[in-house]
């Protein structure tokens, strides 16, 4: 039987005397305290809860460097993933930006039209 050889640092540890001996350092957001700078989210609920809505706002906001919900924004490039499928997004991102004429034309926003097989 053979085994797989994983890097030392994929499942590194860390103990509480650790955690306590080191600086605090407050994370970094992209959108204050709702996108973390690194990190995985996910937005998930029930259909028709306007969940693309929801994120393809975020996230235009998100790549145009715009605040979001009166909280402060970075900017930063964004890869929309339409993991249920691509049906009707290219027309809500025209409604975005029909609604929003100032968008930046180099704002880095990009759509992945196919479900990833994960």
């Amino acid at each position: 039987m053979s085994t797989i050889d994983f890097p030392s640092d994929l499942f590194a540890s860390v103990s509480t005397k650790q955690i306590r001996e080191r600086a605090f350092v407050a994370p970094d957001y992209l959108v204050k305290g709702i996108v973390p700078r690194h990190g995985f989210g996910i937005i998930y609920g029930p259909s028709g809860s306007f969940k693309s809505s929801f994120v393809l706002d975020l996230g235009h906001r998100i790549a145009a460097g715009w605040q979001w919900a009166e909280r402060r924004g970075s900017k930063a490039p964004v890869a929309y993933v339409c993991a249920e499928g691509s049906g009707g997004i290219e027309l809500r991102i025209r409604a975005f930006l029909d609604n929003h004429p100032n968008y930046p034309v180099d704002a880095q926003f990009t759509v992945i039209k196919t479900a990833p097989d994960l």
